[in-house]
């Protein structure tokens, strides 16, 4: 394939595409090789938060410096380009003495009603925490993305991308919420295991808005309390989103990145129930709770996920997804780490994927999630530690624990990393037929069909049996 077929293909929008949430390694230099080499990925950027300098001439002149070649190529072939973001709710919790955040920053109890931070009863008296409150001010949001759309690092960016597609992406990750995580005291497991909200006098100590919206429910608080925190959060969100919108330069512009360890029943159905394996999907961690065996804890990864937190934001996820604009991009992050992808097939404990594995459950996440028309864009999570020639553990206590369960792999991030690039160019080289004009998938037991005129293109995969799976045409009707 020639630089100028690999780039047509990236910038059609209907093949799927490979990206990374970690942008050491990957960065822009990085996808730039990739794409000279043939390679089906989507170019990331990471952006500085506010408080890490986004707003500073300095933080644009030495990542220009850097990566200024490579910008020139993806603005010549205008090419869709990821604006990674880590966390923008840390501009909300930074620390006191940071001058930006003095606006949100309360200081004074008197004022706590403006904070979007969350506020708590200690000794007597009101006192913030570095939290940010679902319940809080709507305004503050608002405020903020007006603020982050309108950076000197956006507006330097895009005197390169005026033309280019813009996908602002981000993680946010619960531990920034102050609605209460399982180990924030706000709620409690029963005598049965089942979570509830603490009794109102503790309550009060840990997040005062909540306290006093619960007084007003009636005995079923748990499901009430996480109806509200959802709305609350769903709402607070996609005003900040459609405040970055209106601020930053681009024209066609998208956003992802909603909510954190929430649930696409769709692939959850399949993956995790079925064959108990851990992704993510939409935007939105897929993880599958009791069906994912951690082993340096010998336990179900259960307690947390099933937490009520968790359960608002995935709710909060669903209908933040329903409400936001129709995106030419599928997001599907997928993560595989040895110790929380210990896969359950049954009551079957098989251990960690391998690499056939990995190849075929990237293919049945491509396939049962395709949306014609769409480009899907598969984005492996290695985390910010990672590097390409770290083994698929950074940790050495992990790699010992693995090999006292018997279990003996030493791939390295670049070997699965790969896996995802050979799994993307197949579909390109072997199937866009199918991929780009064919039926919508259909999943019967553990094969996925698509129809394309009289024949039909069936992919199985049986992540025991048929780890790698297999494809196979077949002509139908008379």
């Amino acid at each position: 394939m020639t630089v100028e077929n690999t780039v047509s293909n990236i910038g059609a929008l209907t093949l799927p595409l490979a990206s990374c949430w970690n942008t050491n390694d990957w960065d822009l230099n990085y996808y730039v090789k990739l794409i000279k080499q043939g390679h089906m990925v989507m170019p990331t950027i990471r952006v500085p938060l506010i408080m890490q300098g986004a707003n500073e001439g300095t933080v644009y002149n030495k990542w220009f410096d850097k990566f200024g070649e490579s910008l020139a190529f993806i603005s010549e072939y205008n090419l869709p380009v990821t604006l990674r973001y880590h966390n923008l709710l840390n501009d909300f919790t930074a620390p006191r003495d940071n001058a930006f955040i003095g606006r949100f920053w309360r200081r004074s109890n008197e004022s706590w009603n403006d904070s979007p931070l969350a506020w708590r009863i200690k000794d007597g008296r009101l006192d913030d925490l570095r939290k940010v409150d679902a319940l809080g001010p709507i305004g503050a949001w608002e405020i903020l993305g007006h603020l982050i759309g309108s950076t000197k690092f956006l507006y330097e960016l895009y005197q390169h991308l005026k033309h280019n597609i813009i996908y602002i992406l981000e993680n946010n990750e619960a531990d920034y919420l102050g609605v209460g995580d399982e180990k924030s005291g706000v709620w409690e497991k029963n005598e049965n295991r089942e979570w509830e909200l603490a009794n109102l006098s503790k309550l009060s100590k840990i997040n005062y808005r909540l306290f006093n919206a619960v007084r007003t429910f009636d005995i079923d608080r748990r499901s009430q309390a996480i109806n509200l925190l959802a709305e609350a959060y769903t709402t607070k969100r996609l005003k900040l989103h459609n405040a970055i919108k209106e601020t930053c330069p681009w024209e066609k512009v998208y956003l992802g990145g909603f909510g954190s360890y929430g649930a696409d029943g769709r692939i959850s159905h399949r993956l995790n129930t079925i064959h108990g394996i851990s992704n993510q999907g939409n935007i939105v961690w897929d993880i599958p709770s009791h069906r994912v065996y951690d082993a340096r804890h010998h336990k179900y990864w259960w307690d947390s996920l099933d937490s009520p937190q968790n359960r608002a934001i995935e709710l909060s996820s669903i209908w933040g997804r329903e409400k936001r604009e129709t995106s030419p991009f599928h997001e599907v992050s997928f993560w595989v780490d040895p110790f929380r992808d210990f896969r359950t097939f049954s009551e079957n404990h098989n251990g960690p994927i391998g690499l056939k594995g990995l190849k075929g459950m990237l293919r049945y996440i491509l396939w049962s999630t395709r949306q014609k028309g769409k480009s899907t864009v598969i984005r492996w999570y290695a985390g910010s530690k990672y590097k390409l020639n770290s083994l698929w553990y950074y940790k050495e206590s992990w790699r010992e624990a693995l090999k006292e369960a018997g279990h003996n792999y030493e791939y390295t991030q670049k070997d699965m990393w790969e896996t995802v690039l050979k799994v993307i160019n197949e579909i390109r080289c072997v199937w866009s037929d199918y991929w780009v004009q064919g039926d919508d998938s259909r999943i019967v037991s553990n094969e996925i069909k698509i129809k394309l005129d009289n024949k039909e293109l069936t992919y199985s995969f049986d992540p025991v049996s048929n780890p790698e799976g297999t494809y196979a045409v077949t002509t139908v009707g008379a």
